[in-house]
């Protein structure tokens, strides 16, 4: 039988996903946030395939995330999104946000990408994801 939050978690990933695509790029703060959480449900999908319990907080799943060696590759690239979400979302001024140009082209490719293929590897997934369709209005 499929373990339930390893589906739990693999849905809200793939949710994430298709909402940084559907949003209007003045929306870059939220795009940003999405691919946090796109990978945060990313990391809780290994975690619980892993058997593990998940997570309720950022600082447990950044603490494991250091620690064990089996994510540690993950974390180099959660570390930068987590940051960067941060900033968007509590610490920068509007004029200073990400510009969706930059999300798209740089954050999501260098940052969300290779937490998303670290995490199918590990799990056994052969079917590489599809890039995000934006569908920005």
């Amino acid at each position: 039988m499929a373990n339930p939050a390893v589906e739990n978690h693999r849905v809200r990933w793939m949710h994430n996903r298709e909402f940084i695509g559907i949003l209007p790029e003045k929306f870059c703060d939220w795009m940003l946030t999405g691919a946090f959480y796109a990978a945060v449900h990313a990391i809780e999908t290994l975690v619980a395939f892993d058997g593990q319990p998940t997570h309720t907080s950022h600082e447990a799943r950044n603490n494991v995330l250091k620690r064990v060696q089996r994510y540690q590759h993950i974390w180099k690239h959660y570390r930068e999104l987590y940051n960067g979400s941060q900033t968007t979302r509590y610490h920068a001024a509007p004029h200073e946000w990400i510009p969706a140009d930059k999300i798209k082209t740089l954050w999501i490719p260098n940052y969300l990408y290779p937490i998303e293929k670290s995490v199918q590897k590990l799990i056994g997934e052969t079917t590489p994801l599809s890039p995000i369709t934006w569908q920005n209005v």
